[in-house]
């Protein structure tokens, strides 16, 4: 008996090897893999206004924010546009009235601590919409997420709204909101 729960356990472990890999992360598949999707990006912009007096050293000696006056304000006290990386946002259909909505930031300003953002979809066929709200921890410079949506039949858009990413010393990036759409014909 005890030889048999060891083995189940065994296989389970390896199971969960090879569905999550060597670098931590698991990767789904689209149902209808054959599908192609629909993909978009906009920059993220690394805001100037409201740091810490941690992050403000940081920015101030890698140039990040503009220059440094004389009572050591950073100018431009605002943002920097697409100097923090990018957000991707791709459609494609999963299935019978269900959209896959698969998410992407990368950073070019180090690791990121946290992540969190809206997907917004709609139905132009049949009028429905919804969102999605995501967002969690991470170290490091690129986040994947996967979402599906049940959408009904139809032309279906998605977008990314509100996305905002905490970088390791206190930053934070920004996506362009509204988001560009990326659509899918479910």
């Amino acid at each position: 008996m005890r030889t048999h729960y060891i083995r189940s356990l065994a296989s389970v472990v390896a199971l969960s090897v090879s569905i999550v890999g060597i670098g931590g992360t698991a990767h789904a598949q689209s149902k209808l893999g054959d599908t192609a999707p629909s993909t978009v990006t906009m920059p993220l912009t690394l805001s100037c206004a409201n740091l810490s007096p941690r992050a403000q050293s940081y920015v101030r000696q890698h140039h990040l924010c503009g220059t440094t006056s004389a009572n050591s304000t950073i100018v431009p006290y605002t943002t920097v546009s697409g100097n923090c990386g990018t957000a991707t946002l791709s459609a494609r259909k999963w299935g019978t009235g269900v959209a896959e909505f698969d998410s992407q930031v990368n950073s070019t300003q180090g690791n990121m601590i946290y992540v969190s953002y809206s997907i917004g979809w709609g139905n132009a066929t049949t009028g429905a919409g919804s969102s999605i709200g995501v967002g969690g921890t991470t170290f490091s410079q690129n986040w994947t997420h996967m979402d599906t949506a049940g959408t009904g039949a139809g032309a279906v858009t998605g977008r990314l709204n509100g996305l905002v990413a905490t970088l390791w010393y206190g930053g934070q990036c920004y996506g362009v909101t509204p988001g560009p759409w990326a659509s899918v014909n479910i």
